[in-house]
């Protein structure tokens, strides 16, 4: 934790003494495993293409950040520093969160049928990238930017167990860790910018490979893509 805190300083003070043309962005978005990627993204959405104003909000877009959000988000920041019009190197940080299973915590009562939820418990996976990596720009104006990107991560993940901050609440929090591992991956990706007058709107697409090397005994490496959008100031 603290090295994260540290990094996270480092980012910010490194954007606030660097020069003009420097991006330091916020970013926040959906993690999805590779084992779901289908499920969330592939389906065939038609009969929810639904209109928003009938109250059920089960258009193609609520059911695909509704279900995405169910398997996995992240928050994080970036910063990225241009050596060419066309090349930025970059770095990040951020915090991913997998539900993997929900255990139902029930009343004792004999009458099954009166039996009371006292409380639902998830197990989750938790996944901190640190990455360092470059941006190519194949498409580079004045309004307009798009780019694919390539990383190395340093992963630090845990596996916790998580109570419902609400009634049917997708945020959790930790009430038991089993503690720290970590594993060397990497990240491809693309994504484009939208320059407007003061700050860079952003949507990126990253598939992320956990470990390159199996690094613990009996652990399966959990793959997944992260879709972000993003400010960049």
């Amino acid at each position: 934790m603290k090295n994260t805190v540290f990094i996270l300083f480092l980012i910010f003070t490194t954007h606030i003494y660097a020069d003009d043309g420097v991006d330091f962005g916020v970013m926040v978005g959906l993690s999805t495993p590779n084992e779901q990627i289908n499920n969330v993204y592939n389906r065939d959405f038609l009969p929810y293409v639904q209109s928003v104003s009938n109250g059920l909000n089960d258009t193609l877009w609520a059911r695909m950040l509704r279900d995405g959000a169910e398997l996995g988000y992240h928050v994080g920041v970036r910063i990225k520093f241009p050596l060419k019009s066309w090349f930025k190197v970059q770095g990040s940080i951020a915090f991913h969160k997998f539900r993997l299973s929900e255990i139902n915590v029930m009343s004792e009562n004999e009458i099954i049928s009166d039996r009371i939820l006292l409380a639902r418990l998830f197990t989750t996976q938790n996944i901190i990238p640190i990455t360092a990596g470059a941006d190519l720009y194949y498409i580079n104006s004045t309004f307009f930017d798009a780019y694919i990107s390539g990383e190395l991560a340093y992963n630090q993940f845990s596996f916790t167990t998580d109570v419902a901050i609400a009634e049917e609440s997708i945020i959790t929090l930790p009430v038991q860790s089993t503690g720290n591992y970590n594993s060397l991956g990497y990240t491809i990706g693309a994504g484009f910018d939208f320059n407007l007058a003061v700050l860079k709107l952003n949507l990126d697409v990253r598939y992320n490979v956990i470990s390159l090397l199996r690094s613990i005994d009996g652990f399966n490496s959990k793959n997944f893509l992260a879709v972000s959008t993003a400010v960049y100031f």
